[in-house]
């Protein structure tokens, strides 16, 4: 391969493709739980019961509320994640709290938008179901939550060291 081909050292490949893939299962996550939210609100919007519609339940308002707080307060972490990243700088606490944050916001979303959805949200017609397994499958997929758990733990400590 020629010299100007090169991004980074020769040799280095795997390190690179590493970095800028860390977060890639993470950003998608953001996706389905946006994805989860929209749907989730639509039929709050769309479905009414015998008081009304599921918009007006305060338990419903809830849910929503809880999932919106989820998804705004994840997606800067990730993001300053991946601007530390990008930066070249140490990113460390910010990867495992994304990582550690997400599934655990993606697992939170499916779960309200199949509870507003009742039966329906377990059926074949909503890609809920499989929104939620997905959310189970990542909060093991780039380590067990105990080990972002120790591992920014620690790194958090390290900094209050003598």
């Amino acid at each position: 391969m020629p010299a100007d081909h090169l991004i980074g050292e020769q040799r280095q490949a795997l390190a690179i493709a590493r970095e800028r893939l860390q977060l890639g299962r993470t950003l998608r996550w953001l996706g389905q739980a946006q994805r989860a939210f929209d749907l989730m609100c639509e039929r709050a919007n769309t479905r009414a019961g015998s008081r009304g519609p599921l918009a007006d339940h305060q338990l419903v308002q809830q849910h929503i509320f809880e999932s919106l707080l989820a998804l705004r307060t994840t997606r800067p972490l990730v993001h300053e994640a991946v601007a530390r990243i990008d930066a070249g700088l140490d990113a460390r606490i910010e990867v495992g709290l994304s990582k550690g944050a997400a599934p655990r916001m993606l697992q939170q979303v499916a779960d309200a938008a199949i509870q507003i959805h009742g039966s329906a949200g377990l059926g074949p017609d909503t890609p809920l179901p499989a929104l939620f397994r997905t959310s189970r499958a990542a909060r093991i997929l780039d380590g067990p939550d105990e080990l972002h758990i120790t591992s920014v733990a620690r790194w958090a400590l390290r900094g209050y060291q003598g």
